[in-house]
């Protein structure tokens, strides 16, 4: 049990053949305490034969999205705070991301997305972005360079029109 966990948190390849192989073979049950030693046995003797497990795009992104957010906790206080907070209300207070469907994370990154651009309403998640701004929006160009403003606007078909 111990060397698989550990397998996992040093070897994303062996963590994405570890996913695959109990979706496959030990009904999606990923804790390694929860298998019989046989069955461990057989996993690391199929992980040193090289085959490996074919790896479905959606358990390699499920993990990639689990292993984000884990990212993002340690690297930001609110980010944590705000997976506590969805955890707590929309996903059973479990916490680790690695034990929610993707959905549910997909779910909770559009949940911030729409309080970056201010859709979610009263959701009670931090707005504050640390005095951030963003950049002033660049002016399209409205003469011809040279010309001076007498040429007038260039037509907004014109290719010149959007000449940063």
């Amino acid at each position: 049990v111990a060397q698989i966990k550990d397998l996992q948190r040093t070897d994303p390849g062996s963590r994405e053949q570890w996913i695959a192989f109990v979706d496959l073979s030990g009904g999606g049950k990923r804790d390694p305490s929860k298998h019989r030693a046989e069955y461990l046995q057989s996993f690391l003797m199929h992980l040193e034969s090289g085959l490996g497990v074919p790896v479905p795009d959606s358990a390699a992104a499920a993990a990639n999205l689990s292993e984000m957010v884990k990212v993002m906790q340690r690297k930001s206080m609110s980010f944590k705070n705000a997976w506590r907070r969805f955890c707590a209300d929309f996903g059973g207070g479990t916490n680790d991301p690695s034990k929610q469907p993707s959905e549910f994370i997909v779910k909770f990154m559009e949940l911030l997305g729409q309080q970056a651009t201010g859709l979610a309403g009263a959701t009670g998640l931090a707005t504050d972005f640390g005095g951030l701004e963003a950049p002033a929006a660049k002016r399209p160009r409205l003469a011809t360079p040279g010309l001076g403003a007498a040429a007038g606007p260039i037509a907004p078909d014109s290719k010149e029109y959007f000449v940063a």
